[in-house]
């Protein structure tokens, strides 16, 4: 409130502000301008949007799933191979050292989920063994999204035992990581 030695109230101290909206109601902005061709580019076709559907997990592997679930671009049921997040992969740590700021862990993992981790603490040798946790199951479901990279190269750049390119990738939605079993 303002001040006034009358006592009369001269309302907010402060004038209230417009709300902003749109110039005009329905009125879409244009397309970006390439400043190199001189014309507007189109922000993309149907073809290239990228995904986000709902899969049901058939079987886990060490680097990826095998899910199935309705592809809503396609429109229809699909099965596909779908890349686990990059910290919950085999591939990229199995028989190898990581240093993280100083600490040296090892990592050996025995089946998919599950890792033996070790190293040095202080100068104490410590290791431990830590799986995935939530746990994938079969009937789990999971959220997908199909990878959009461009230039004709739409993979997570790993591929399935059959050697087919993995386009799907796990949004990991759940907070899966690595915990102690104990």
């Amino acid at each position: 409130m303002g001040i006034d030695t009358g006592g009369n109230s001269l309302g907010p101290p402060f004038p209230r502000r417009r709300v902003k909206r749109g110039a005009y109601k329905g009125f879409r902005n244009p397309p970006p301008f390439n400043p190199l061709t001189g014309k507007y580019e189109p922000l993309a076709d149907e073809a290239s949007v990228g995904r986000i559907a709902f899969f049901t997990l058939v079987e886990e592997f060490d680097d990826y799933l095998v899910c199935e679930g309705f592809d809503p671009l396609a429109g229809e049921q699909i099965t596909a191979a779908v890349a686990k997040p990059f910290l919950l992969q085999r591939s990229p740590f199995d028989g190898k050292s990581v240093d993280f700021n100083g600490l040296v862990v090892n990592y050996v993992y025995s089946e998919a989920g599950v890792r033996q981790a070790s190293g040095q603490v202080s100068g104490t040798y410590v290791a431990e063994t830590q799986a995935i946790t939530p746990d994938y199951f079969v009937g789990d479901t999971v959220s997908v999204a199909r990878v959009q990279i461009g230039q004709g190269n739409d993979s997570t750049g790993y591929t399935d035992a059959d050697g087919l390119p993995i386009e799907w990738a796990d949004l990991n939605v759940g907070a899966r990581t690595w915990a102690v079993v104990e």
